[in-house]
């Protein structure tokens, strides 16, 4: 007798870390986040001032300027876009 497969994801579809009441930092969009960058001070891991929400569609446009800092180490990407499939039923 074996197990079954682990899940690819622990949580997957269980658990969301970012919550309604965190909201898109764009300059007036009442959006809720689905995805949270914490920015690190220059040569640390420590961070620099609070993390910054994005929506979905305000993220698309930092994007790509983001995913280059987090391969450089100046910042990390928290990414719960996959939960905007069950919000937009």
């Amino acid at each position: 007798m074996s197990l079954p497969p682990a899940p690819t994801h622990p949580f997957e579809h269980e658990v969301r870390i970012l919550v309604d009441g965190d909201l898109c930092d764009a300059r007036g969009c009442p959006a809720t986040a689905f995805v949270r960058v914490y920015v690190y001070q220059p040569g640390t891991k420590e961070l620099h001032g609070s993390p910054l929400h994005f929506c979905g569609h305000h993220w698309s446009s930092v994007a790509d300027r983001l995913v280059v800092d987090a391969m450089h180490g100046k910042c990390s990407i928290h990414d719960e876009r996959e939960w905007l499939a069950r919000y937009s039923r």
